[in-house]
């Protein structure tokens, strides 16, 4: 099951998707790297391999726009609070794993990286799940 989503113009559970991979990625250390930008629009066409190019361009600029905007931490938490409403355990795990990946990427893991993906298991009830419980 893929998280709903019309247009990329539209706010969707994909934009909140890649607001947490945003978040992870320069919220943790301040910065992207290149390995995380490709990681992130892998991601996304995992989620979407339909998506060309310019939608995922589209998506990840919006995202983008509203990472950096003021209400930035509104924004992370309301995406937080609708993935665990309206995606089932596996597409929250998924979306961990995705983190975990994403966290990876530059081949260096930082403790703030870990801290977030462990809040959102936490927040997500998929906490157990993740460590084979």
């Amino acid at each position: 099951m893929q998280p709903g989503f019309s247009e990329p113009s539209d706010w969707s559970m994909l934009h909140d998707v890649a607001l947490l991979y945003l978040a992870l990625a320069h919220g943790t250390d301040m910065e992207i790297d290149p390995s995380e930008q490709v990681t992130m629009v892998e991601k996304i066409k995992a989620w979407y391999p339909e998506f060309g190019a310019r939608q995922v361009e589209q998506v990840m600029q919006e995202v983008m726009l509203t990472y950096l905007g003021e209400h930035s931490r509104h924004m992370v938490d309301a995406a937080m609070a609708s993935i665990k409403a309206s995606m089932n355990k596996e597409e929250r795990i998924g979306v961990l794993n995705d983190l975990a990946d994403l966290a990876t990427a530059d081949g260096a893991l930082v403790p703030g990286e870990i801290s977030f993906i462990q809040l959102l298991a936490w927040y997500w009830e998929v906490e157990d799940e993740l460590r084979g419980e």
